[in-house]
């Protein structure tokens, strides 16, 4: 009976271990970025290497991210946010800026959307 003790330790140990791997996996499948309009932007650095990106959050959100392209003359900024799979969750006025560092200083580069149309600058 004591030789058996062992390997029922090992098999329960590898139990756990293959329902935490289940159960991350299943967590991280139930998330989605879902893209969000970009209300407006400014410089966040004297230099022009950083930008700071302004939109709207909502409740059901758990993160926000800003994606950046950068080509010679534009600088393609897009907002998403992280929210549940499926869900119905409405960005309804929950302001947050996000700073995004650029590799090479704005300088005369236009700042667009993802469909390239212009985005509007808070300040100067």
């Amino acid at each position: 009976m004591a030789s058996r003790r062992p390997l029922l330790v090992a098999a329960g140990s590898a139990v756990v271990v293959l329902a935490t791997i289940a159960a991350i996996l299943l967590a991280a499948n139930r998330w989605q970025w879902v893209e969000q309009s970009i209300s407006s932007w400014d410089s966040a650095s004297d230099d022009g290497s950083a930008l700071a990106v302004h939109f709207l959050t909502g409740p059901c959100a758990d993160g926000t991210r800003v994606k950046v392209v950068e080509t010679a003359s534009t600088v393609q900024l897009v907002a998403e946010l992280r929210q549940e799979k499926g869900a119905s969750c409405l960005a309804f006025g929950i302001p947050v800026t996000v700073e995004v560092r650029l590799k090479s200083p704005l300088g005369d580069r236009a700042v667009v959307g993802r469909d390239g149309q212009p985005l509007a600058q808070s300040g100067p």
